[in-house]
């Protein structure tokens, strides 16, 4: 009996002896989560270079040359340039960016890391980024959180006045649907919303459902964005709602105003507005009550959000409907016109 316990306390003292080894000292068994962590794209579409903006706070102090590290998916391109927040020292490897702190860094509730011209996965779906901070680089895990992206197909739209037209963004609504006050005209697709042949006076709305499902502790926000205004061929365009001058959208949502159709001032001629039956759109648009805005240029437009998980199903949480509007006067240049929009969702854990 005197044999096996003696036994027993050289096994323990190899393994702590192996732990000291290999470590330097014996290894937290689970490191703490980092809070309210997301990962902004400047752009989800497969293959694309984008910007990742990455925010977080700590609860744990980093001692000096204490580091913090960002993996990125293995579908994703190689990690190049960056910043660090509170004057960490960026540098990379071929996975990873690293900001370490010579002098420590204090715990913050608003700390954000840049990476850009990280080339997307090319093909759709959900991946996982992690973030970690270590007492040093390489070194003991303190806290850590994974942060996951969602890869989604660009959406096209297509017009041409006294034509067709056709917008693709995500599964079916059909026509005679009421979003937000507005009937739809016509009925989408997967991947197309044909409005048929543009008549000048004559409003012509088409929607799309959005569905979002996500664990997500503290939600998530939809935004969408534009390549530019609708234009053809010869550089005419259907503007942004609702027809300024400089060609930018109004972002503040009102009631839809026609586009007044004055000769020689050919932002009037025609333009797109965008409402959504999100009522719960957060500190984002408010277009309760038929409300419609224009797109601003390339700025994404906040369409829908939700603070908390999401089903993929219910109305203001999981689901809503976008609708776009498009109305043309006589004066509206003949042409096909088309444009790009991209839809970004963005999860907060």
């Amino acid at each position: 009996m005197q044999k096996t316990k003696i036994f027993n306390k050289i096994v323990v003292a190899f393994v702590v002896f192996t732990m000291l080894a290999i470590y330097g000292s014996i290894p937290n068994a689970l490191a703490s989560s980092l809070s309210m962590a997301k990962d902004v794209l400047s752009t989800s579409a497969p293959s694309a270079a984008a910007t990742h903006t990455i925010s977080f706070g700590t609860n744990i102090v980093l001692p000096n040359n204490g580091s913090i590290e960002v993996t990125i998916p293995a579908e994703f391109g190689d990690v190049s340039t960056g910043s660090c927040p509170g004057g960490g020292s960026y540098s990379t490897s071929t996975r990873k960016a690293y900001c370490q702190y010579v002098g420590g860094l204090a715990t913050s509730s608003s700390l954000t890391i840049t990476l850009n011209n990280i080339v997307n996965a090319s093909s759709t779906g959900n991946y996982i980024i992690n973030i970690v901070t270590k007492d040093h680089i390489g070194g003991t895990v303190l806290e850590s959180a994974d942060l996951e992206l969602f890869i989604m197909d660009q959406v096209t739209t297509s017009a041409s006045v006294s034509s067709s037209m056709s917008l693709q963004i995500g599964s079916q609504v059909g026509s005679g649907t009421l979003i937000n006050g507005v009937t739809t005209t016509g009925t989408s697709t997967a991947t197309s919303i044909p409005f048929g042949n543009m008549t000048a006076g004559v409003t012509s709305t088409l929607a799309q459902a959005i569905t979002v499902s996500t664990n997500a502790s503290n939600g998530y926000t939809v935004t969408v964005q534009q390549d530019g205004e609708m234009r053809n061929g010869s550089g005419a365009t259907i503007n942004s709602f609702d027809n300024s001058p400089d060609g930018t959208g109004s972002t503040t949502p009102h009631a839809w105003n026609n586009p007044t159709g004055i000769l020689g001032s050919t932002n009037t001629y025609g333009h797109m507005g965008v409402t959504s039956n999100d009522a719960t759109n957060g500190t984002g648009p408010d277009f309760n009550g038929s409300k419609f805005a224009g797109l601003n240029g390339t700025a994404p437009l906040q369409i829908m959000y939700h603070n908390g998980p999401a089903d993929g199903t219910t109305q203001n949480i999981g689901m809503a409907s976008v609708a776009y509007s498009v109305k043309i006067t006589a004066l509206q240049e003949a042409g096909d016109y088309t444009n790009t929009l991209t839809y970004v969702c963005t999860p907060v854990y």
